[in-house]
């Protein structure tokens, strides 16, 4: 006997969230607007850091690593914020929430 075990199926939670996370990355790749906004953000914020932060190679080492993560924050809360905007804009936001789902699966989702 060589039962095959049954994948576990994804409660309805956690698809209409990856639903919401599916058509925020479509729409996306689509307009690529945010990527591009958001990619230009971290670039001026890492050159401003290069020039304030005018450290010895060895003390850049340290800094480096904030640096950077304060830079992906700052980018990330960007792009989740135009994301926001535009649906709020168009009214996706309203349809989102119209749906029979879960309030919650679409905070995690967005």
């Amino acid at each position: 006997m060589n039962a095959r075990p049954e994948p576990p199926t994804a409660t309805p939670f956690l698809r209409s969230m990856l639903a919401i996370i599916w058509k925020d990355l479509a729409v996306e790749w689509r307009s690529r607007e945010l990527l591009s906004a958001m990619l230009v953000f971290a670039l001026i914020v890492l050159f401003i850091f290069n020039f304030a932060l005018e450290l010895d190679p060895k003390s850049r080492t340290g800094v480096t690593s904030g640096v950077l993560w304060v830079t992906f924050t700052f980018a990330g809360t960007l792009g989740l914020n135009r994301s926001l905007a535009v649906e709020k804009d168009r009214g996706c936001l309203d349809g989102l929430l119209l749906a029979p789902v879960d309030r919650t699966a679409i905070y995690f989702g967005r």
